[in-house]
């Protein structure tokens, strides 16, 4: 039987050991949506969909702070997400996409 989209955001929030509220600041989603997908009240769909099957695919590849770091850097920006997201996919060996260091206060990706 295929997992549910209520355990399988469970399972992503916990693989990267964040509450609702960050997990859905981090990704630009709302608390609200994340809850209910949690509570099975309500599925993703359109590009929320896309970001957590992108982020499914990475969370095995790399470490817990690698994955938070790179996505603190994409500010929740969809666009920026999906590209941060698809880059640890295809660079499962180096830790961090290109760009400025997190320090420096330039926009994100």
């Amino acid at each position: 039987m295929a997992e549910s989209w209520a355990e399988r955001v469970k399972g992503m929030r916990a693989g990267v050991g964040l509450n609702q509220h960050r997990f859905a600041g981090l990704l630009g989603f709302t608390v609200t949506s994340v809850n209910r997908w949690e509570n099975g009240v309500a599925v993703p769909s359109g590009l929320s969909v896309l970001v957590l099957d992108l982020l499914s695919c990475v969370l095995p590849l790399h470490p817990r702070r690698v994955l938070l770091d790179a996505l603190r850097r994409a500010g929740g920006e969809p666009a920026a997400l999906v590209r941060v997201l698809v880059w640890l996919e295809l660079h499962p060996s180096i830790p961090q996409p290109p760009g400025p260091p997190p320090s420096e206060s330039q926009p994100p990706l």
